[in-house]
């Protein structure tokens, strides 16, 4: 399993780390505090997930999302601790398979990794 991290929190950084690796004790994600640098290690690893904290300075995260469905269809979930309803809404429009509302329990995230996987 090949997982990619993008965001500055290293918190969420630890909380989907420790997810993934209850599942898959090998894969420890790789993590870009960028969006570009996210980008990047999208096209350089092909990964099988990619979580998305949208922490970082550098692009909105609709843009962020925008990108990375310009050359990937790889399982994209946002961690995020926005209350605002729109923002939900924009990223799936835009592209988010599926967005988690933090703070919420490891076990949800996990699940929701999986499930995302499993498509």
């Amino acid at each position: 399993m090949r997982a990619v991290y993008i965001g500055a929190d290293v918190k969420t950084l630890n909380i989907t780390t420790l997810a993934i690796r209850l599942r898959w004790p090998d894969t420890t994600p790789e993590a870009a505090e960028t969006a570009e640098r996210g980008l990047e290690l999208i096209g350089e690893i092909a990964p099988d997930i990619v979580v998305m904290h949208p922490d970082f300075s550098d692009l909105s995260l609709g843009k962020a999302i925008q990108e990375i469905r310009r050359f990937s269809n790889v399982p994209l979930l946002v961690l995020s601790k926005a209350t605002d309803k729109l923002e939900v809404v924009t990223s799936l429009e835009l592209g988010a398979d599926d967005y988690v509302r933090m703070p919420c329990g490891l076990t949800e995230i996990m699940v929701r990794i999986l499930a995302l996987v499993r498509r």
